[in-house]
């Protein structure tokens, strides 16, 4: 509908330029999103809700070559996921695991993912506070902060970050187990558990 608007006979000069420039605005959205999703599907090899050793992988593989202490843990038990909200909280982790690999003096690198009623994934690490970054490089977290919260939003997750100079970085995502969790519809005794009238 943009290019058509900008395609108009009518259109003059500044509404074809506004189109036209909305619609290099989306097809770079559309671009980065598309990448994020092929490096989801090259780097996940999930299994069945294998979240933890995709995360691990990413993590590892950041890493190699670096002096890092690195930790994953894992609180709880581990429960089947919806795949496509797993997929989106995958590539929020594997963003802020990035973003904390470039961060400058990290020596410690912490993933940490809790099953209760809701998930939470927590990736902190020990670098320099994002505000002692140099501004372009500052930008472009920004920008995947930004990206990371709107996935989360999508997925009826709150992101947040807490940074400060002295203690590092820890970003924390929580799904509402009700948006993550698939429903168990089978009791173990492989029936169907009775509805409430």
């Amino acid at each position: 509908m943009v290019a058509d608007d900008a395609l108009d006979a009518s259109a003059g000069p500044v509404r074809m330029r506004q189109a036209l420039d909305r619609l290099s605005e989306w097809l770079g959205q559309a671009t980065e999103e598309g990448q994020a999703a092929l490096d989801s599907l090259r780097t996940a090899g999930y299994g069945r809700g294998d979240l933890t050793t995709s995360l691990r992988r990413v993590a590892e593989q950041c890493l190699v070559g670096r002096s890092v202490d690195f930790a994953l843990s894992v609180t709880g038990d581990s429960i089947e996921m919806h795949p496509l909200v797993r997929d989106e909280v995958y590539s929020i982790g594997y963003e802020a695991i990035g973003n904390a690999c470039k961060r400058s003096g990290v020596t410690r690198l912490k993933i940490a993912l809790i099953y209760g009623s809701d998930f939470y994934l927590q990736v902190s690490d020990d670098g320099k506070d994002m505000d002692q970054l140099a501004a372009e490089e500052n930008e472009d977290r920004q920008v995947g902060l930004n990206r990371m919260r709107k996935t989360a939003e999508q997925i009826g997750g709150r992101l947040s970050m807490i940074s400060s100079a002295n203690s590092g970085t820890e970003l924390t995502l929580i799904v509402p187990g009700r948006v993550i969790f698939r429903p168990r519809l089978w009791s173990r005794k492989g029936r169907r558990p009775n509805k409430a009238r």
